[in-house]
Order: C-alpha cells, then structure tokens, then sequence
C-alpha cells in the first residue's frame, strides 16, 4: 500500500463488566494497529495508565489531541458496554470518518457473568450516532482475526482516503470546455458551497508559454528525460523538436498542479494545443497522471473528481484512466472497450506490449504527434463516474475484468461487467456523461462507503448495494 491514513484509536469502556479482559482486547487491538501497512496510529495510550477511554471528563482532552494530530478518521473499539455518549461528542467535533466495532465476546466467565457485552454497547452507540446525525461505518460483531473484520477494516481505510481527498479538494482547469462538449458542463459555485471542491483557472496561454520557456532554459534536462523516454515508447517519424515539447508539456502541467495544490487537472487537449505548439498533448498527460495527479480531457472537472475518488480507493496502487465509453465489444454483449486518444498513463500499461506515439492525431490527422498507443494491462478494473445535475450529485461504479478484444488505435483495453446493458441503461437515464475514471482493482464496496459521509447518492452497477452490504456483513 502506498497510501496510509493518520487513525485516531479509541478503544472505550463503560461502567460495568470486566475492566480487565476489556484492556486485554484494547491491547490486542492496538498491537494489530501498530503493525498495520494501512494506518499511521494515533493512540490514546497517554490518557491514563490503563490505555483505555473510560471518563467523560476526557472528551476535550482527546478532541484536541485528535485535531492537533490531525487525524483522517476514527476507530472506536467498543472494548464494553458504556461510553456512547463521549464517541457521539468527539466525533461530531472531530468531524471525521468513524469504524465502530464491538469485538465479539468470548465464553462468559466461570461466576456466569458475561465478560463484556461489546456487541450490545456497540449498538447502543449506534443509536446514539443517528440521534447525533453523524455518519459511520459498522462492523459487524467478529474477531479480530476474522475476515470479517479484515475486509470491513481495511475498506473503511480505502474509503476515509477518498474522504480524504475529496475534502478541500482542489482540481486545476486548463482554459474551457470544448464548445460542443454540453455533456461536461459543471456548476463551480455548487461545487464549492456544498463540496468545499475549489476549480483554479489557468489559461493555456501560460501553460504552452511554459513550454516554449522550458525549451530556452531547461533544454538539457528535457533532453536527457526525452531519451529515457524513448527507450521505452517507438517515436520513429517524429521531430527531435516536437518530442521536447511533448516533455515540456508534461512538466508545465505537473507543475501548475503542484504550485496551486490541486489533486488533479481538467485540461483543453483539443486544437489549440495543436495550433500553438504542433503537438497533440495526450502523452504529456498520460504521463503527469503516472506520476499520481490524473489529468482528464476535454477539461471535463466532474471526471477529475472521479479520478480522485477512485484513485484514493485503491491506496495509490493504481493510476486512474480516462476513458471515453465508447463501443461495445463486438462479440461479447457484456464487454466494452475503454479507450481514449492517447492519455492513458504508461504506468499501467501492459507488461511486454509496444508502445508508440503517433505521428498525428490518427482521428484528425493533423501533422501534429503526440498520442500513446498502447495496450493496458490485465486485471481487475473498476469504472467510476462522479456526476451532478438539476442539484443532484451521485456516483456510479461498476467492476469489471479485462479481456481480448480487437485492435484499436490509441490508449485502450476492453473489460467484461456483470451487465453491461443495465449501465449503458443507467448512464444514459442519469446524470452521468460518456466519460469515466477507470482504475486497477475492485473498489465499489469503498466508494459506497464513502458516499454517506460525502452526502452523495451510489449507482452501483455490480456489485449491487445489496451484494456490498452482504460482503460487508461478513456473508
């Protein structure tokens, strides 16, 4: 995992049962989250000598330590019945994703008292949370080492990273929309008053401007990446000039993302790239998008917003394609081709498959070089679209598998779903466009969860809601 998240750990105990075997479980607990790859712990091991949160007087004190660690979400380990109100007052606060838990209990002790009645303080705290109003993720009663608790664990971890992300994001825009393009029109101010996402303009003028800079002052360095990057894409037929270019693109891009914060870039990639410069931009972007900011075409921002989301949900394991839905697969009714120009990133291009630039834009042929032509690698894959409209916001998912298909020019692969007509059905009837994210693994469960503390609705296209639920339940 490349990604982690700062955790907040809360393990409580009430007023009765067994203080002891509930410092046990606390304990074992933490030892699992100490030596966990997905979360950089944030314990309460300081509040008293015991580790564990069992005074309301405390609230404060662990809030702020909290907030002043910075924490991304909250696990409350319901260690015995008793401490729903203090979870309910530091959450709210806080303001995070919370993963409520109550460990399932062992035998009741040899007295015939129960040890401690963790499932039933869990949903005492449950209730409690929905009389708050505030959002969380349930495991369901398990042990510790069940995959139970495995998978509900670490699908809230993927889930608070795109939380994460998607607050206070940032998304860049390179000039417009494409005139014709209505389908990716967005509404700025909604998306800042009720998501907090801010749109940072910037003229293309000043990125091409960058560019033919960056031929003057950092020829050298630009030479010296250009030949790397030939030893692993064919340029045959393209001007030693025009391929300097495609790597200045590259860097004018990347470095307008990191000087404005933004997660990721919208960009104009149609003519007037090509009129300024004499190239087609596709490249450029696939490459800055493998180097973690995903970079979308036709400057639609709603598609790097999905790019975000489900790049976040794998943790960084997986770079985000930009795909056009285009075409159904010819032979296969469930399958279709994910394909665009040539902005895919080669970071997830087929291991041994060729790789080229073309010579010109091969739909416009305009002289001007610039597209990736390459197969993606197989896999698991999870198409994502995050879409609004009439000031409704939702999110669709679908999990698919790649498959052969037949040759097509530019970045591509095609991918078998569960029911490719009933998403084909759902996008055109929705509010989602011809474009989507497309990442490495399967994601949905995350997303679903991450919907209800962004505030938004889920199409899931397969697995269904009902089979994520089931999967989360342990079943």
């Amino acid at each position: 995992m490349k990604e982690k998240i700062r955790l907040g750990y809360l393990p409580t105990f009430g007023e009765v049962f067994d203080f002891e075997d509930a410092k046990r479980i606390a304990g074992q607990v933490r030892e699992k989250l100490q030596n966990s790859e997905l979360v950089d712990l944030v314990d309460i091991d300081w509040l008293n000598e015991d580790k564990i949160y069992y005074h309301e007087e405390d609230v404060e004190r662990v809030t702020k330590y909290f907030r002043e660690q910075e924490v991304d979400a909250v696990f409350n380990v319901v260690c015995a019945f008793g401490a729903e109100m203090s979870v309910c007052r530091i959450v709210k606060e806080l303001n995070k994703p919370l993963l409520l838990w109550g460990p399932r209990d062992d035998y009741p002790r040899e007295d015939g008292w129960r040890k401690r009645d963790s499932q039933c303080g869990a949903l005492a705290t449950s209730k409690c949370l929905k009389r708050f109003n505030i959002p969380f993720t349930y495991i369901v009663s398990s042990t510790l080492e069940s995959g139970t608790f495995r998978n509900g664990f670490e699908n809230f971890i993927r889930a608070a990273n795109v939380v994460k992300k998607f607050r206070g994001l940032r998304i860049g825009q390179i000039d417009t929309r494409p005139k014709t393009f209505m389908s990716i029109m967005v509404n700025e101010t909604e998306l800042l008053e009720r998501f907090g996402i801010q749109i940072i303009p910037c003229s293309l003028i000043n990125i091409t401007d960058e560019v033919l800079n960056m031929l003057e002052s950092e020829r050298g360095s630009l030479e010296k990446e250009l030949a790397d990057y030939q030893e692993l894409v064919s340029c045959d037929g393209i001007e030693h000039e025009k391929l300097l270019k495609m790597i200045a693109l590259k860097h004018a891009v990347k470095n307008f993302a990191v000087r404005e914060g933004c997660a990721a870039v919208a960009m104009h990639c149609w003519h007037e790239v090509e009129a300024r410069l004499g190239i087609s931009p596709c490249a450029a972007m696939g490459m800055v998008s493998s180097e973690g900011i995903p970079v979308t075409c036709e400057t639609d921002i709603h598609g790097a917003i999905s790019a975000v989301m489900a790049a976040a949900a794998t943790l960084g394991e997986s770079s985000a394609l930009f795909p056009d839905i285009t075409i159904r697969h010819p032979e296969n009714d469930n399958a279709e081709l994910i394909w665009h120009c040539g902005p895919f990133p080669m970071a997830e291009k087929k291991e041994g498959a060729p790789a080229s630039l073309s010579p010109d834009h091969y739909n416009f042929n305009d002289g001007c070089p610039g597209c990736g032509e390459f197969l993606m690698r197989d896999g698991d894959i999870t198409l994502v679209r995050f879409d609004g409209g009439t000031g409704n916001y939702s999110i669709l998912t679908a999990e698919g598998k790649t498959i052969e298909g037949p040759y097509t020019r530019g970045t591509y692969l095609y991918a078998e779903f569960e029911n490719w007509p009933k998403i084909e059905y759902t996008i055109a009837n929705g509010i989602y466009c011809h474009h989507a994210a497309v990442v490495y693994g399967r994601i949905s469960a995350a997303l679903y969860e991450a919907a209800k503390y962004i505030g938004i609705g889920v199409d899931a296209m397969g697995p269904s809601k009902e089979e994520i639920e089931t999967y989360l339940m342990g079943n």
